[in-house]
C-alpha cells in the first residue's frame, strides 16, 4: 500500500473514531445515539468500499501495464534475435 493510501485510510479511521466519540459523549437519548452510530457506520462502510474499488482498479491497471511491458520486451527480444540471424546469414 502506498503512503497516500495509508494516509487516506488513517484519515477515514480517525474521522470515524472522532465522530463516534462525539456521538457517544453527546447528551442524546440512546436510540438517537444508536441511529447516529449506525448512519456513521454505513457511511464509513461506503467510503471503505470506494477506497477498495479504487485500489482494485489501480492494481488491475498496474497488472495490465506490466503485462504489456512484458509482451513488448519479449517482442523486442525476438526481433533482436531474428535480426542477428539475418545478419549472420548474409555474411555467409
Amino acid at each position: 500500500m502506498r503512503d497516500s493510501e495509508r494516509i487516506m485510510m488513517a484519515a477515514i479511521a480517525g474521522t470515524a473514531i472522532g465522530i463516534a466519540a462525539g456521538i457517544l459523549l453527546a447528551p442524546d437519548k440512546g436510540s438517537v445515539t444508536r441511529e447516529r452510530l449506525a448512519d456513521q457506520g454505513r457511511r464509513l462502510a461506503d467510503q471503505g468500499r470506494k477506497v477498495a474499488e479504487t485500489v482494485k482498479e489501480k492494481v488491475s491497471a498496474g497488472r495490465d501495464l506490466l503485462s504489456n511491458l512484458k509482451d513488448n520486451m519479449g517482442n523486442k527480444q525476438e526481433d533482436m534475435y531474428s535480426d542477428r540471424g539475418t545478419e549472420n546469414q548474409s555474411q555467409f
